[in-house]
């Protein structure tokens, strides 16, 4: 069976904090024009050039906010938080090398703030250095504060090192704190798949229709597919995989999975075609991906 826990986007976060939606790129302007009078009377104010930065963030100007950032460092090299920003831009541009270098900077500085141990996981995570993620998501758990996705993303990296029994129980404290919702459901249901405990599994994914948006809904039938596949009941997961298929006809991986369901069937014309599907969209999704690395290295 495949693992499809891989095909979630999972914990793609922005760090920014502070952002309005009913603030207008014309008021954040005119916030601009305002930080840019006082710096012409303060130049060696760095809090003025970190707002600045901020507002730039804020308008999703990253090179104008690293600018502002990097004058801000120059003025006071010693200040945790304008390396935070900093991390906080870089990882909005994709840039998580980047980000980490100056989350550690972050942590040199004001090595007790939990906030920056957090951020740090989720960066070790994106770039699939798991032990190093289950470092930091401990240090933040151990200090006994509310921190909400922590366990989940501890859970995450214990689920990729094969560790389900630490997995499951990270996941069941979250859910149990937090009440828990697809994220959380979704990869106990991966787990309990794993562990052969269908029903359980099925539980999970009956729970996971209720507290997801229709956007999620392929991944659910293909989860849901996986259950069946394992009970022998190829044509109900069939029908699961056509279904995640109608919903999201672009993934290649959904093709993948129903192409080996009617290998499962003797289907072997519908078999080589899915196939087929899967070779070039994953191929289409190669290209994408290296142009935008190309993107993000100039």
């Amino acid at each position: 069976m495949k693992k499809i826990f891989s095909m979630i986007v999972f914990f793609v976060i922005i760090f920014f904090t502070a952002h309005s939606q009913d603030t207008s790129i014309e008021e954040l302007q005119a916030l601009i024009n305002e930080k840019n009078n006082s710096i012409i009377l303060f130049p060696k104010n760095d809090v003025l050039y970190y707002e600045r930065g901020r507002l730039y963030a804020r308008m999703e100007k990253f090179e104008d906010a690293l600018n502002d950032l990097y004058h801000a460092l120059i003025l006071n090299p010693k200040n945790a938080e304008y390396y935070a920003m900093s991390a906080d831009i870089y990882n909005a541009m994709g840039k998580y090398n980047e980000a980490l270098a100056y989350l550690n900077e972050s942590i040199k500085h004001n090595p007790e703030n939990e906030e920056y141990y957090y951020k740090r996981g989720i960066l070790f995570q994106i770039n699939g250095e798991y032990q190093q993620a289950i470092n930091d998501l401990t240090h933040v758990i151990t200090t006994g504060k509310n921190w909400c996705k922590a366990y989940t993303v501890r859970g995450y990296m214990y689920f990729h090192l094969g560790k389900l029994d630490e997995a499951m129980d990270d996941i069941n404290n979250e859910i149990n704190l937090y009440t828990g919702d697809f994220q959380e459901y979704f990869l106990r249901s991966e787990i309990f798949i794993l562990q052969g405990k269908t029903n359980e599994a099925l539980s999970d994914i009956d729970i996971l229709w209720a507290v997801s948006s229709q956007d999620l809904y392929p991944l659910i039938y293909t989860q849901r597919s996986a259950v069946y596949s394992l009970l022998g009941k190829w044509r109900e997961a069939l029908y699961d995989s056509n279904k995640a298929v109608e919903l999201n006809p672009e993934h290649p991986d959904m093709y993948l999975n129903r192409a080996q369901l009617y290998r499962r069937l003797a289907e072997t014309e519908k078999n080589i075609n899915d196939k087929k599907i899967y070779e070039q969209l994953a191929n289409e999704d190669n290209i994408m991906y290296n142009r935008l690395l190309a993107m993000q290295a100039n």
